[in-house]
């Protein structure tokens, strides 16, 4: 594999939160704020990572630098995927303990 300098056309992954920091006194985000972050994420992981791999089927080569940095965003993309599944498998979780509870 030959590696160059040239540049990819896939974006860089940029330093990002899924919901926003607090400040003194401030209220922390909805439930449905989280969920739009996360999906953001997700969308925007899976964009990057299309990206990268249709660059690579055209015969782009990428420096050590951009291999890094597609490395990373993989890398943050699949931590964003594992937490949504753990959301969701808790959520789900908290519904069936209330349906089998007789619910509210």
């Amino acid at each position: 594999m030959r590696i160059s300098s040239t540049e990819a056309s896939f974006p860089l992954p940029q330093e990002t939160q899924i919901a926003p920091a607090l400040e003194d006194g401030a209220v922390s985000p909805s439930f449905a704020d989280v969920l739009g972050g996360l999906d953001r994420e997700i969308s925007d992981g899976d964009a990057r990572v299309r990206s990268a791999v249709g660059a690579l089927e055209g015969g782009a080569d990428f420096d050590p630098a951009r291999l890094i940095a597609l490395q990373a965003g993989v890398y943050h993309y699949s931590e964003v995927l594992d937490l949504a599944s753990r959301l969701v498998d808790r959520a789900a979780a908290g519904v069936k303990t209330v349906v089998q509870a007789g619910g509210p």
